[in-house]
């Protein structure tokens, strides 16, 4: 039981502290080969992300538990739904921000400082990786709660030693915006390779009728609405597409995953 246990724990431990460089060195490299001058700008740049990772981090609380029950009785049906339905929300929380933070990145840098203004290609470029992030889903909790913390470990060392290779090669010739490639090639690391593998191993995967019908009504409405308006003010056109948002969702409510998570199995 004792190794076991370790086994288990041991890899995710491990993993939890790669997870914490990845999202750190990338700044301290910036600085390192760009200057703090370019380090803050980065830095500021990604702000965003981390107010996007906060839906992911409530919604995983409420699934992991129902999600480890299933895998551990081998429930695959169920753990299919509650992958479907988890991603299906994340997509309904996350999605409306990258994709306003896309369309009006110089407007969010803006709200910093009118200098910050030119890192808006770095703001475009992790808006388009979170969102393949935030549509795979929370695949390392999902591979980690089938017990593969060492495929884990393996996943997000090698999405380090990625964002470190494209940051040492992009950094001195494109600056923050080679930071910024470099950090979408480890977020897509970390999530196709996961992907992959539970896809392979498990059966598993985030594509459903929920996550589909989320997908397309974020899309329109925070994507091809405040497209189609972006000759107005950006509060017109977000708004218009906030209103859009919220009659879709009275409009597919018995299509989107609004139950909650606790009851939708």
């Amino acid at each position: 039981m004792g190794w076991r246990f370790w086994r288990f724990t041991a890899p995710r431990a491990l993993a939890n502290v790669a997870q914490t460089a990845l999202q750190r060195i990338d700044v301290l490299l910036v600085a390192a080969l760009a200057g703090l001058a370019a380090a803050a700008a980065y830095s500021v740049a990604g702000r965003f992300v981390v107010v996007g990772q906060l839906a992911n981090g409530a919604i995983s609380q409420a699934v992991q538990p129902r999600l480890a029950e299933a895998l551990a009785v081998g429930d695959l049906p169920t753990a299919r739904r509650l992958y479907q339905t988890a991603t299906g929300w994340l997509i309904l929380t996350s999605w409306p921000l990258h994709l306003t933070i896309l369309q009006y990145a110089g407007d969010y840098l803006g709200l910093f400082g009118t200098h910050y203004r030119q890192a808006a290609p770095v703001v475009r470029v992790l808006a388009l990786v979170m969102l393949l992030a935030t549509g795979c889903g929370m695949v390392d909790m999902v591979l980690a709660m089938g017990g593969r913390t060492v495929w884990n470990l393996v996943n997000v060392l090698a999405a380090l030693i990625a964002m470190v290779a494209v940051d040492l090669l992009l950094i001195p010739a494109l600056g923050i915006v080679g930071a910024a490639l470099g950090l979408a090639c480890a977020v897509a690391v970390n999530n196709l390779l996961p992907l992959a593998q539970i896809v392979v191993t498990m059966r598993l995967h985030p594509f459903g009728g929920d996550t589909l019908a989320a997908v397309l009504l974020t899309s329109v409405s925070f994507g091809a609405v405040p497209a189609a308006l972006h000759a107005s003010p950006p509060w017109l056109a977000i708004g218009a597409g906030a209103v859009a948002y919220l009659l879709g969702v009275v409009l597919l409510r018995r299509r989107l995953p609004m139950t909650p998570l606790s009851r939708r199995v």
